[in-house]
């Protein structure tokens, strides 16, 4: 079970490193096209997961509340929610501070930065469940949770190298995807131990990172597949995303 943990951790950090090193590679950026069927990719895999791996387990977790089992759910998910909103309206706030000192590079690094410390707990929390429950199938889902996350880091990863590499060098660009990545292990390994600590409310614990997810799919991975700009290849690439994850976690499941 270390290893499922160590990998999935991890993945979300190489991933986006993978992202980053697109800059030694590419000149010019990312075309809109491409982006589309990355995020759309990534929104799809994000949902399934978070229905399979956090939501449903949250509620066979809360079994003994009878026909009141999705109330810990809901609140977790209304928690999640609540803390992703309050992490962006301080994004903002930093932002701001930052554009009065006309500084486009850090602004943009300390967003993501900032981006990938509920990704991080998120992992962590679910690793945390599978590691209290001792459940090998659990933490096989945890780690497909883990790659959806991973996947959707990648194309982020190049976002960030990329308008950083006019003025800053490719070398340079790099060096700040890799600090605005390591904060999600780190976090990661935050989010396992306050899952060891909170053991008597799971459900609220699996709650708590689907509302995240939820947040994070609606309010920045789905503007990002531009749905409207390329409705049909943006929408099947969402469609393809969740019936891959969804067959991913049932068999594994």
């Amino acid at each position: 079970m270390f290893w499922y943990i160590f990998i999935g951790i991890s993945f979300a950090f190489v991933m986006t490193l993978l992202g980053g090193c697109l800059i030694f590679f590419f000149k010019n950026n990312i075309s809109r096209k491409l982006s589309t069927i990355f995020y759309g990719l990534s929104a799809g895999i994000m949902l399934a997961t978070t229905i399979w791996s956090l939501i449903i387990p949250s509620i066979n977790y809360a079994e003994n509340l009878g026909t009141f089992s999705f109330i810990p759910g809901i609140v977790g998910i209304a928690l999640g929610g609540f803390f992703i909103a309050m992490l962006d309206l301080f994004t903002k706030k930093i932002e701001s501070d930052v554009d009065k000192q006309q500084n486009k590079n850090f602004k943009l690094f300390l967003a993501v930065t900032l981006h990938n410390i509920p990704e991080g707990l998120a992992t962590g929390f679910a690793f945390g469940v599978a590691l209290l429950s001792k459940d090998i199938s659990l933490c096989m889902t945890a780690l497909i949770f883990a790659i959806g996350i991973g996947i959707q880091n990648f194309p982020e990863g190049t976002a960030v190298a990329l308008p950083m590499k006019a003025t800053l060098g490719s070398k340079k660009a790099f060096l700040y995807v890799f600090l605005s990545a390591i904060v999600e292990p780190i976090s990661g390994v935050i989010g396992l131990f306050l899952a060891k600590s909170l053991s008597g409310i799971l459900s609220y614990v699996l709650g708590f990172a689907a509302g995240a997810m939820l947040y994070v799919i609606v309010e920045e991975i789905l503007p990002e597949a531009n749905l409207s700009g390329h409705n049909k290849l943006g929408t099947w690439c969402f469609i393809i995303g969740f019936c891959v994850m969804m067959i991913l976690d049932v068999v594994f499941s």
